[in-house]
């Protein structure tokens, strides 16, 4: 039978519950990959990867090799979910680790349903088929792959969220070691790919967003040049004249005479 049954898929544990507040799951050691879908209610999951809130719609995927802990942040957590065995599991995994982190919002729930709902009618069934069993759990695995590849064409996860922080924080002085710890990527690796997906470097990014922005309050006339430069997050004036001779070659005061002029 072990020999029958290698190539194949299988479903260790899996089914549905409803789960209260007093909840807590923190374990590890499982030669397996945990799917939950968050039908109802919001919940907290960590693991080594990082760590998401879920809601309605969060589609959890755990290495339950390491240390994962799961519990609900309200009284009436509904979850679907299913632990898959066999080949290539893990480098699934990875790559939708790679898409969207340790939680994907956009997953089709009815697809999550409609793979489960089957798997369960042929756990039922009289006539148990293992092969039956593994051709559906390899069919939900590869929708959540091309799901995956999908989000992948704009770049990996890290990257958009690397850009959405640099838009939320470029008043504070951040810097590229501030936006790789902010995603949790290396410094090297989140340049590379943030190169690669962008055109620009992190540091270009964050000085973009500062000018733009420098712009607007410059044109905006209700704050002195130094005000401005210290809400955008240039170190000083001096930093912000220099970018603006580097870009405009005028300096902001110049530039905002312009400006009212126009």
């Amino acid at each position: 039978m072990a020999e029958d049954t290698a190539a194949l898929y299988y479903s260790t544990l899996n089914g549905y519950e409803e789960i209260g507040r007093n909840y807590y799951l923190d374990r590890s050691d499982m030669n397996n990959v945990l799917l939950s879908m968050t039908l109802k209610g919001t919940a907290h999951v960590a693991c080594p990867a990082g760590e998401a809130d879920l809601r309605a719609g969060s589609l959890a995927f755990v290495d339950c090799r390491e240390r994962h802990v799961f519990y609900p942040t309200c009284d009436d957590w509904h979850i679907l979910f299913v632990h898959i065995s066999g080949a290539d599991v893990f480098s699934v995994r990875q790559k939708f680790l790679e898409a969207f982190g340790v939680v994907c919002e956009d997953f089709p729930v009815n697809t999550f349903t409609s793979f489960l709902e089957t798997l369960f009618r042929l756990e039922h069934a009289r006539d148990r088929d293992p092969c039956e069993m593994s051709a559906v759990l390899y069919g939900l695995l590869m929708k959540v792959l091309a799901h995956a590849k999908q989000r992948m064409r704009g770049g990996p996860f890290y990257v958009k969220r690397a850009e959405r922080f640099i838009h939320e924080n470029y008043a504070r002085g951040i810097g590229v070691d501030g936006v790789a710890c902010a995603v949790g990527v290396s410094k090297f690796h989140l340049s590379r790919e943030f190169h690669r997906c962008t055109g620009i470097t992190i540091a270009r990014a964050i000085a973009d967003v500062r000018f733009e922005r420098s712009r607007a309050l410059l044109a905006d006339g209700s704050m002195s040049v130094a005000q401005v430069a210290e809400a955008v997050g240039f170190g000083s004036v001096q930093a912000m004249i220099r970018m603006y001779r580097k870009r405009l070659g005028t300096t902001p005061s110049a530039y905002r005479k312009y400006i009212d002029h126009v």
